[in-house]
């Protein structure tokens, strides 16, 4: 028996999915399915899983495989409701910080808002005051809160893009262990 089969074998003869067996050795399916094919090995940690189970299994003989069988497959449903629930927690989890955001998005474009107003302000103010010589210290005050003012838009700007990124990436990370899970 080729080493692929027989490790095909033991998942198989308890009944369990790919899926179950790769979170019981605490790997992602698609190492799981490799190794099981003969293309990847296993971490340590796992294989060491996989070999107590093998020989916990040998240890029972076939009479027994039964009730062993059963009660591992027991153990991988509540191992998977446990995933699952993990999945729901991170689901109620990101979608209220991604409305929290949204929130917070909200306040930042209306305060962006507010700046460019009060630039247009002071550029109006400005206009009038650049002809005038006795206006100078008038007019570079002006100018010194423009520019601060302007300084704040452009990283107001930029914090607007990075929290609607963020917001984006929330919801797809969301949406995709709504997918995974079928919740």
């Amino acid at each position: 028996m080729r080493s692929s089969e027989k490790q095909q074998g033991l998942r198989r003869r308890i009944g369990i999915s790919q899926l179950d067996m790769a979170n019981y050795l605490g790997v992602s399916p698609s190492l799981f399915a490799m190794w099981e094919q003969g293309h990847r090995s296993l971490p340590p940690a796992s294989l060491q899983k996989y070999t107590a189970l093998e020989t916990l299994l040998q240890q029972h003989g076939q009479k027994k495989t039964g009730k062993l069988k059963q009660q591992l497959q027991d153990r991988f449903e509540t191992m998977h409701q446990r995933t699952t629930k993990k999945a729901l927690n991170k689901i109620s989890m990101h979608r209220p910080r991604a409305e929290n955001l949204r929130r917070q998005l909200a306040d930042r474009e209306q305060q962006h808002a507010d700046q460019l107003a009060w630039i247009s302000v002071l550029d109006e103010q400005l206009a009038p005051l650049a002809a005038k010589k006795h206006s100078k210290g008038e007019r570079l005050w002006l100018e010194v809160q423009r520019d601060a003012i302007t300084k704040q838009v452009l990283k107001s700007k930029a914090d607007m893009v990075k929290m609607r990124l963020d917001i984006d990436v929330l919801i797809a990370v969301a949406g995709l262990y709504e997918k995974h899970y079928g919740v």
